[in-house]
């Protein structure tokens, strides 16, 4: 790969998650246009993006609504916040929704992730209809998740468009459910 075609590669990467773009022509391999091309698609003006995806390894399907979050004692300004509907095979029935808060990937469940939305009590049961709902009525998610070895890390979400975001996502996974 050439220098030219890094440099597009890396401020496409740096585009996802942001308002829509239309990947540049004739720079980039079609595969990679077309996934940039997907991702501008499915990404709504405030900044959430609504997909259903299939895992061709796995053979599980996942329909999902994501933004991203600010590490709260500074740092990375883009980790993943993600409201999921999964599926243990590609033609079984989705199950969800289950929130997805940072980089979680703590062996075990003895440290489950904590969210607290605005100044509600905080919640561990990601999977709480309730959370849900305090989302919807919601300014700014506060996370923390546990990263292995090092430990818990803080996020910040702010909920701007969360509840468009998350009706399109039950209108994807064809799930009648709503706050």
């Amino acid at each position: 790969m050439d220098k030219k075609t890094g440099s597009v590669l890396a401020l496409a990467a740096l585009l996802i998650g942001c308002a829509p773009q239309r990947a540049p022509t004739g720079l980039l391999p079609s595969s990679a246009q077309a996934a940039i091309q997907r991702m501008a698609d499915t990404t709504l003006a405030s900044g959430w993006r609504v997909d259903c995806l299939t895992d061709d390894i796995k053979a599980t399907r996942e329909c999902f609504a994501s933004t991203f979050g600010t590490a709260s004692y500074g740092g990375d300004a883009n980790i993943p916040f993600r409201i999921v509907f999964r599926s243990i095979t590609p033609d079984g029935p989705l199950v969800g929704p289950i929130l997805e808060p940072g980089l979680q990937n703590w062996p075990g469940t003895d440290n489950p992730p904590t969210v607290r939305i605005d100044s509600n009590d905080p919640i561990e049961n990601m999977q709480d209809p309730a959370l849900f709902r305090e989302m919807d009525a919601g300014v700014l998610a506060k996370a923390e998740y546990w990263v292995w070895p090092t430990g818990p890390e803080r996020m910040s979400v702010k909920l701007a468009g969360f509840h468009d975001a998350y009706q399109l996502l039950l209108a994807k996974v064809g799930n009648g459910q709503s706050f």
